[in-house]
């Protein structure tokens, strides 16, 4: 028989404490909260998307050259009628105060086919003039000049 004592424990030596509720939070709040950052991340760039696109859909370039396209028999005989706009356009548009650059191209389709509406112009005094206006059709085989149908500017 083995007479030495053991000492008596020490009130630091108690027994481990299960893992508190925070710290078991943290492990699944820490990829919520990464979910959650690229969630608001995605609705913020889509909704700038949306926004500048949403703007240039409705300025004057964009609806004159959708108009100029559902104008001209050439263009509707290839794409058949109703033609729509699409989407995105690429190019630039830019407006201050009276005057504004313009260079976009605007895709256009019917019910038989599709292409896009390519203009350029300026805007002086409020007015926009266009100096090239071209629809092309996605497969490229076909090139239409929209200007004679209206006033070219020089």
């Amino acid at each position: 028989m083995d007479t030495t004592q053991q000492p008596p424990p020490s009130p630091h030596d108690s027994p481990p404490r299960p893992e508190s509720g925070v710290s078991r939070k943290v492990l699944w709040m820490l990829p919520l909260g990464c979910v959650t950052l690229l969630v608001l991340m995605t609705a913020v760039i889509g909704g700038l998307i949306f926004f500048v696109f949403g703007a240039m859909r409705s300025s004057t370039p964009w609806v004159e050259a959708v108009e100029m396209a559902a104008e001209h028999p050439n263009v509707t005989g290839f794409t058949g009628e109703p033609l729509t706009d699409g989407l995105f356009a690429s190019g630039s548009l830019s407006r201050s105060g009276d005057g504004g650059q313009v260079d976009l191209r605007v895709p256009v389709s019917g019910p038989r086919g599709s292409g896009a509406v390519h203009i350029v112009g300026e805007r002086v005094a409020g007015e926009w003039r266009y100096r090239h206006a071209i629809f092309t059709s996605s497969d490229g085989g076909i090139q239409v000049d929209l200007l004679p149908a209206r006033e070219a500017t020089p």
